[in-house]
């Protein structure tokens, strides 16, 4: 439900004085309005801004000075100003707000699912030419759906809008029959060229053609977006001018502004059209919404015009409304665009005596978040709450205000569950009382905020409802007869007992009205609702015998069922006769009766007591005690807010300052400006001693005992000084020490302050609780290759050698066919039927899996084998027959067949991966060599062995992640199997090396290796996959378990100062929804000129390429973990070098790579098994270079088959480097004593022009640009 009830903050409303800026207009964008003019009032509380939502039209007939009774300093218009309009009013004139998407919205029963609808086939629905649901066009786009044979209703506009010709100019795009035939406007009278009188319905404003398409079965209209979730009606999906399928979003309408809104500032009138963006991913009825203003027309005095200027100006650049605009639908401008505008706003609007009425900008930088509060809040209230979050911004632009709606059937799991930690939490008195008072020992402090009237609200217009097509439909009732009913009443009808309008009760109650014979159609809530308590509640007080309280029955007299307030007061608004109940907080588009003397409006006769004691002890304080008054509303819902006592508490006991949880609700309580608008909202605020009391009880600095004893019943009892003067110097010693210590407690509390913060800031990092090391396979037939030496020539120990087997035995088994006359000689638990199957060995099976592992990564297809002593199946580790013939074989993968090598007698071979727990017979022998070697003593437990890698990931040469316990590392990506990847962040405080398991020295690894310098080992299985000590996959579940605050610790000192700012993302990225979710975001305006210019300027000369997109890569995950190994080298080197931090990290950088690694990069990082193929003169890294042109060669740069090339533009921290070596799998030693090694390589020391690094960590792909070379195109 829109909140429109704030435009009542005026002048004269009897709240506030100073300068009152009047808009109206357009319903489009009448939410967004709204809600800005709210925030606004916390930024320049001295001014007043409203807006009335009259449509485009009437609008427009305001500003030009055609309506006397309406005057306005600016209107929204989504309708564009005709010729005739500028000829009239030269000074009119149209600056874009805002973008958005008009959707499609469909009738519940049109189908089961989601439509999909082609542009074609939607101009011809609008055209009438496709009037059945199950219509072939319809079918083809929607093949799975189930469509009804019944007649498409459709339903439009009935007054002057700026949404209609947003979507007949669409629909003209679509279709140039719809184009010759309708045409494009925002009259509604452009349908009456298709349309007969009884053909289709006309709803008044966007909020009527929802409540229609609601209400009537099988209908289709159109309405904006941001109104179609509120109301939480289907729209459909759409087929683009690209042949893509997208979905309505703020993201699909950027796209369409990215790509056509450059046209704006070229256009003296400031206008363009966005409508059938040719992007693939834009959404086809995009349009552009505006304010629109006299120029020099001196509507008002010039303070007022000055006033105006500044709120816009505060629209246009404050991170406030950005974030309301994508929370409510609405996409933002770029900035290049904005500011153009703010600049033409300056030179545009004058004071009568000729000079501007707007002098400065300030403008509004965004701010970086230092933390966030989370706060639950009911369903009910989430409109009110999000207001106010938005609202917080004004007052602290470092915090975020969250609000996280819950349903009252979960109001018990968020109170009880402790692991939703929420801050602040809101409540009513229905769940306050029946759920959270029984809760034991649960430690709140709470106190009501305000109270919110449930509005009756009933439809008796005479030409209203039921699709009717007048225009005034929806206004006639509001306005017309006021209908007075009683709490008795009420439960009759509710009962069935009252059935129609002219009954005798209703009637005695309202002798001067002329009541229609009318049945009443009664619609209730479906869903378990606080307001269905509260109005059961009141009625079961009347008549207690026929309603009883409950949160989702009004039993089975009810003739309608809606689940939510906007669908209870859109049924009201199109049914004539209906009945129901809607929350009072906002505006309400239908009629409100009278209960006797009762108003909606008169809340504030009802008391609440104040809360004084903890939840855990209360009864039923926070009912609303009963009144005497008869004009008292009886029918609400109070809302309190809690916190947790120990938030109190243990500040006043810690000495620490006022958390922002409590910050945030001190505000609420304590700030008249709070208050006022919520007056404006229709709900009723509690005492302002009962406000002013808990702000106090949670604001409470911890001062004196007088204070605490007067603000809290926290007491605290100071001794009299019986004799100053002969304790005065025992006293100034004390003072001395308590000092000291206070200071030194001061301390260790910022430092807890500050490692919350980092802990706050840090997703997705996991401390390691078990070693792992991947179960590769290799052996002699490799030559080695074992994890020593920096990853070459030795073999592995023995004891990875058997824990390589036993993994085998556990996952995969090899079997060659033996002839049916001899398959009584094997051991029947190694063979299998039917095909007389005699499995391998398992040292043979595992060169078999080795080998056949390299062969999928691009190896050779044949193996040479020697089973000499190693046939498991005879009992002897013999060949069971012709033992002359051999023990070589020569196995062609290929063809799944071996040869001997001295008679070429050939038998087939297979392959077969292991079902259910079916064991290689010598599985429990060779693990007990593995535990005699290690000197374990575990039992034959499977839980106790490492976890075989997903067969996916290894044949396509995947790295993979060698974990060591206490080790942290920060996951970016996560599959259902439980495998995520993920770059080891910091390593274990604390190397462990068992005495009894330490490989001999031939086999021990390296200090390089130790230092976690190099990958290592590669396997022999696949010459591209790794076992790495720094990123890779690696198993999440059972392995890793979250970060204790001993590691977040870690973690800030070795970050250093300023640890939660590093891991802050940056300020230019929008919200990220998942963390866990990479996401590609197009740069647009300032940004992507700003990366254009890099890019272009970066070794080009003449022949520039084109660049076709710039798009920024949103990776929590990855940033972080770039900061850390940033913020980590560059704390390092200042305190060992006196070098600016720019020596150790160069920006910007550039990676060029080919169209299948770019969503590899975007969602893993930088990683070697998929980068540093092309290129490795100086060591076998990852290559960045310091000139674009260089890494947009097409040997780095592949092109698609469009010829389209990429490459990222990427933040590098290069740390100390050297001159690299061919083909070196690290950097040279940089300390002899330490073995600590340099950071990266380079081409030239002096003057570098190629970076490579070893640590996937070390760079972060911030840009991702897509360009095209003229030679290509």
């Amino acid at each position: 439900m829109m909140w429109s009830k704030i435009r009542g903050l005026v002048v004269g409303s009897g709240l506030v004085s100073g300068i009152d800026v009047r808009g109206a207009g357009a319903s489009l964008p009448a939410q967004l309005y709204e809600e800005v003019a709210f925030a606004y009032y916390y930024t320049a509380p001295e001014d007043r801004v409203s807006y009335e939502s009259t449509g485009s039209t009437t609008g427009l007939m305001a500003i030009k000075g055609e309506d006397p009774d309406r005057v306005v300093d600016f209107v929204g218009s989504d309708s564009l100003l005709s010729e005739d309009d500028y000829a009239e009013y030269a000074d009119l004139q149209m600056y874009p707000s805002a973008a958005t998407a008009v959707v499609p919205v469909v009738g519940e029963s049109a189908s089961d699912q989601q439509l999909v609808f082609s542009r074609e086939t939607l101009a011809r629905i609008f055209m009438g030419n496709i009037t059945r649901w199950n219509d072939a066009d319809i079918a083809t786009t929607n093949p799975e759906a189930t469509l009804p044979s019944e007649r498409i209703v459709v339903v439009v506009r009935s007054d002057g809008s700026g949404t209609t010709e947003i979507w007949t100019k669409a629909l003209s795009s679509f279709s140039g029959d719809f184009a010759a035939i309708v045409g494009n406007s925002s009259n509604p009278e452009v349908w009456e060229s298709v349309w007969e009188d009884g053909e289709y319905i006309t709803a008044y404003r966007n909020d009527g053609v929802a409540a229609a398409v609601l209400s009537e079965p099988f209908s289709i209209g159109y309405s904006v977006l941001s109104e179609a979730a509120e109301r939480g009606v289907t729209y459909a999906k759409m087929i683009n001018r690209a042949g893509e399928t997208v979905e309505a979003s703020v993201e699909s309408v950027e796209f369409a502004l990215a790509e056509l809104s450059g046209l704006l500032l070229e256009n003296e009138r400031l206008t363009a059209d966005i409508v059938d963006a040719s992007s693939s991913t834009a959404w086809p009825a995009s349009g552009l919404t505006y304010f629109v203003l006299r120029k020099e027309e001196q509507v008002r005095d010039c303070a007022t015009r000055t006033a105006t200027l500044e709120f816009l100006e505060w629209f246009y650049t404050s991170p406030t409304v950005a974030s309301t605009q994508k929370r409510l639908g609405f996409s933002r401008l770029p900035e290049v665009i904005f500011e153009g505008v703010l600049e033409r706003l300056f030179l545009d609007v004058l004071c009568a005596d000729g000079t501007p009425a707007w002098t400065t900008t300030t403008g509004q930088q965004a701010s970086s978040l230092s933390s966030a509060v989370d706060v639950s809040v009911p369903e009910i209230a989430l409109g009110l709450f999000n207001t106010y979050a938005d609202a917080y911004k004004g007052v602290r632009a470092d915090v975020e205000v969250r609000n996280v709606p819950y349903a009252p059937r979960d109001a018990e799991m968020i109170w009880h569950n402790d692991t939703l930690l929420f801050e602040v939490k809101v409540t009513t008195s229905r769940a306050l009382r029946e759920v959270i008072t029984p809760m034991p020992g649960a430690p709140y402090y709470a106190a009501p905020l305000f109270v919110a009237g449930v509005a009756v609200v009933y439809n008796l217009d005479d030409d209203g409802g039921g699709g009717s097509n007048n225009a005034a439909a929806t206004t006639a009732s509001k306005n017309g007869m006021m209908i007075t009913l009683s709490l008795s009443v009420l439960a009759e009808i509710y009962a069935g007992r009252v059935r129609r309008w002219d009954d005798p009760k209703i009637a005695a109650l309202n002798p001067s009205v002329a009541l229609p014979s009318l049945d009443i159609i009664s619609v209730g809530r479906s869903d378990y609702s606080e307001i269905t308590w509260a109005f059961t509640r009141a009625l079961a007080s009347a008549e207690p015998s026929l309603i009883e309280p409950s949160l989702v029955t009004l039993g089975n007299a009810t003739t309608l069922w809606r689940d939510s307030d906007s669908t209870v007061e859109a049924a009201v608004q199109y049914f004539r006769g209906a009945l129901g109940y809607v929350t009072n907080l906002g505006s309400i588009s239908v009629a409100t009766a009278k209960l006797g003397n009762a108003s909606t409006q008169n809340l504030t006769c009802l008391e609440v007591e104040y809360l004084t004691e903890t939840i855990s002890v209360l009864t039923d304080k926070t009912d609303l005690l009963e009144s005497e008054s008869s004009s008292c509303w009886p029918i609400s819902v109070s809302f309190v807010v809690a916190v947790p006592s120990r938030d109190v508490d243990g500040r006043c006991d810690d000495q620490t300052e006022i958390s922002d949880g409590l910050e945030y609700v001190r505000w609420l309580y304590g700030d008249d400006k709070v208050i006022e608008p919520m007056v404006a909202l229709g709900a009723a605020p509690v005492d302002a001693s009962i406000r002013s009391g808990f702000a106090e009880t949670i604001g409470d600095a911890c001062g004196s005992a007088e204070e605490e004893g007067a603000k809290t019943r926290r007491r605290r009892r100071i001794s009299r000084i019986v004799a100053p003067v002969v304790f005065v110097g025992i006293l100034t010693i004390l003072c001395l020490s308590c000092a000291h210590s206070y200071k030194q407690h001061r301390k260790i509390m910022r430092i807890k302050r500050e490692l919350e913060e980092v802990q706050r800031s840090i997703v997705n990092m996991v401390r390691v609780t078990r070693d792992y090391e991947p179960p590769f396979y290799k052996s002699s037939l490799c030559g080695g290759g074992g994890t020593g030496g920096g990853g070459g020539g030795g073999k592995l120990d023995d004891a990875t050698l058997l824990r390589n087997r036993l993994l085998l035995l556990e996952s995969v088994g090899w079997y060659w066919q033996e002839s049916e006359c001899r398959i009584a000689s094997h051991d029947a638990s190694m063979t299998a039927q039917p095909g007389n199957w005699v499995e391998y060995g398992g040292s043979v099976a595992a060169d078999l899996e080795a080998a056949y592992r390299y062969w999928q990564a691009g190896g050779p297809a044949t193996v040479e084998i020697d089973v000499s002593d190693r046939v498991s199946s005879t009992g002897t580790e013999r060949k069971a027959h012709a033992a002359t013939t051999g023990n070589r074989y020569l196995v062609d993968l290929a063809a799944m067949r071996q040869q001997n090598c001295k008679t070429g007698f050939r038998r087939a071979i297979e392959r077969r991966r292991r079902v259910g727990r079916r064991r290689h017979p010598s599985l429990k022998s060779t693990r007990a060599a593995l535990q005699l070697f290690e000197g374990s003593s575990s039992d034959d437990d499977d839980d106790d062995e490492p976890r075989m890698p997903p067969e996916d990931l290894v044949s396509s040469g995947e790295p993979f992640l060698v974990l060591r316990v206490g080790a942290l590392v920060q996951t970016t990506k996560q599959r259902d199997d439980g495998w995520a990847f993920g770059s080891e962040v910091l390593p274990p405080p604390v190397t462990r090396v068992s005495a009894t398991s330490r490989p001999s020295a031939a086999s021990r690894p390296s200090a390089a290796d130790n230092l976690g310098a190099d990958d290592a080992t590669l396997l022999c299985a696949s010459r591209d996959a790794a076992l790495s000590t720094k990123s890779g996959w690696f198993p999440l579940v059972d392995y890793t378990t979250i970060p204790s605050i001993e590691d977040i610790q870690r973690v800030a000192e070795l970050m250093g100062e300023g640890a939660a700012a590093s891991l802050a993302t940056p300020p230019n990225w929008t919200k990220v929804d998942d963390p866990l979710v990479a996401e590609l975001r197009p740069a647009a305006g300032r940004e992507r000129h700003r990366v254009e210019a890099l890019f272009l300027a970066s070794g080009f000369r003449d022949d520039k390429p084109r660049v076709l997109a710039v798009d920024r890569v949103q990776n929590v995950s990855s940033w972080q973990t770039f900061s850390v190994k940033r913020k980590t080298i560059l704390e390092r080197e200042k305190n060992t070098t006196n070098r600016s931090a720019t020596r150790f990290e160069r920006y910007p950088l550039w990676h060029g790579t080919n169209e299948p690694t770019v969503p590899k990069i975007v969602q893993q990082g930088f990683n070697r098994s998929f980068c540093g193929k092309n290129a490795t003169a100086f060591g076998k890294g990852v290559y960045f270079a310091r000139d674009a042109a260089y890494s947009c060669k097409t040997c780095y740069a592949t092109p698609n088959a469009k010829g389209n090339q990429f490459v990222f533009l990427c933040r590098v921290v290069v740390g100390e480097y050297c001159r690299g070596t061919r083909d070196v799998l690290t950097p040279d030693v940089r300390d002899e004593r330490s073995q600590r090694l340099y950071d990266s390589t380079v081409d030239d020391t002096d003057d570098p022009s190629i970076y490579v690094v070893f640590h996937d960590a070390q760079a972060y792909p911030e840009y991702l640009v897509t360009f095209k070379r003229k030679d290509l195109q």
